[in-house]
């Protein structure tokens, strides 16, 4: 996220600007090497379980979204790119994309419950995000329209249609439906008792209290462990032309279901679109296989970090609490 509000844009310079030196490249292939895309996907995560707190209506935060989107489009992007003939200007869809993925999956969710609510919304989407090949939709138009739209919006630049269109929006119902149906108090309370009972096995062989803290503190590293793992698997590449770390084990071509990752989509590179020939060569079986564990690849780094953010978070909020009565019992 700090990549996409240009933060950390020349975080990384060392040296000269000529010559020997950083330019700013380390910085971005960390945040690659961390990221992939699963910022983006526990960024719609967190707005699934905040959103799921209300009902799916459009409201004063959707309304405060949508300005906040426009405003940074065409007052506050500073690409604005030229078509050859010099006379017409269209903005560009730059770091703020996703803003508009959430924004489309919001009306996504707005639009299904107006039908009828329930678990069919995430199940639609994500069979759709599965199985519907780009041949329905997006390589029906034209390919200089569709270069056209590629090159003035960076998550099909980036990403794709699908991905856009139909993953995100999917993983978004299905955060909001979760929430909304008691997953996370659910998970809270399974936690709680899976902990203590190890806790008290623990406890035989030390104090109670520094067996619990042991035990807190081996979660949320396993956790962080876990989400380092899944980046060196999913991130680091070897190739001739992009190299990350050279000889590392790696999920070396790419995500190959959810879009077809190894270029931009343009003219003159790789097409993230996957087609209906795509999806059934070698067999639509090992498509419907991988592209359930890209989405396991996706996903699981993603709850597994905010699991191990909530065991520091909640230790936070205890030595807050403990500071603040000690400052009221000192002042009294």
């Amino acid at each position: 996220m700090l990549q996409h509000f240009a933060i950390v844009q020349g975080a990384a310079l060392v040296g000269p600007s000529e010559g020997p030196g950083d330019s700013g490249n380390l910085a971005f292939q960390v945040i690659q090497f961390l990221c992939h895309g699963r910022d983006m996907l526990a960024f719609i995560f967190l707005l699934g379980l905040i959103d799921a707190r209300s009902e799916a209506t459009f409201g004063p935060r959707d309304a405060a979204a949508l300005m906040t989107t426009l405003i940074v489009t065409f007052l506050l992007n500073p690409t604005q790119d030229f078509l050859s003939d010099g006379i017409h200007t269209y903005p560009r869809m730059g770091s703020e994309w996703f803003l508009y993925v959430y924004l489309w999956s919001r009306l996504v969710l707005i639009l299904l419950s107006c039908i009828s609510p329930g678990w069919w919304q995430p199940c639609l989407v994500l069979f759709a995000a599965c199985l519907v090949p780009d041949d329905v939709d997006w390589l029906q138009i034209p390919l200089p329209y569709r270069d056209l739209v590629a090159n003035h919006t960076s998550v099909i630049w980036i990403k794709g249609f699908r991905w856009a269109f139909l993953f995100a929006p999917g993983m978004y119902l299905l955060s909001w439906h979760a929430i909304h149906a008691g997953f996370l108090e659910t998970s809270k309370c399974l936690g709680r008792r899976i902990m203590s009972k190890a806790s008290d096995h623990l406890s035989v062989y030390t104090n109670p209290e520094v067996a619990e803290q042991s035990l807190k503190v081996s979660f949320c590293l396993g956790c962080f462990a876990f989400y380092w793992a899944a980046a060196l698997l999913s991130s680091i590449k070897t190739s001739d032309s992009n190299i990350y770390l050279t000889g590392m084990p790696s999920y070396r071509h790419g995500f190959q279901t959810l879009y077809v990752e190894g270029g931009f989509e343009s003219t003159s590179h790789v097409s993230h679109s996957v087609s209906w020939e795509y999806m059934t060569h070698p067999s639509l079986l090992r498509y419907v296989l991988l592209w359930i564990c890209e989405v396991l690849l996706f996903a699981l780094p993603t709850l597994v970090a905010r699991l191990g953010v909530y065991q520091i978070h909640r230790k936070f909020l205890q030595n807050k609490e403990n500071l603040r009565h000690l400052f009221f019992s000192t002042t009294s």
